[in-house]
């Protein structure tokens, strides 16, 4: 599992997006493998700067597919409230 406190934000995002694409095709495999990876990137950015970094990377992904998921799936990391 790759180290999220020394990803980028676009390293990040590369694996956020990836999700939620995965998420609009309903790739069990591929959400299984990422979202632990997802959340452990909600908790890093969290640890940095509570919910305003939350937002700041999530806003970043733009009106995307499975986007609302990811939303959801970062429910109760910090005060997140998907």
């Amino acid at each position: 599992m790759s180290n999220v406190q020394r990803m980028t934000d676009k390293e990040m995002l590369d694996i956020l997006r990836k999700l939620c694409f995965a998420y609009m095709m309903n790739d069990k495999l591929q959400i299984y493998t990422l979202e632990p990876l997802a959340t452990n990137i909600g908790e890093e950015l969290n640890r940095r700067g509570g919910t305003r970094e939350m937002l700041r990377v999530f806003n970043q992904l733009g009106p995307i597919p499975g986007r609302r998921t990811l939303e959801m799936h970062w429910n109760g990391i910090g005060n997140w409230r998907g």
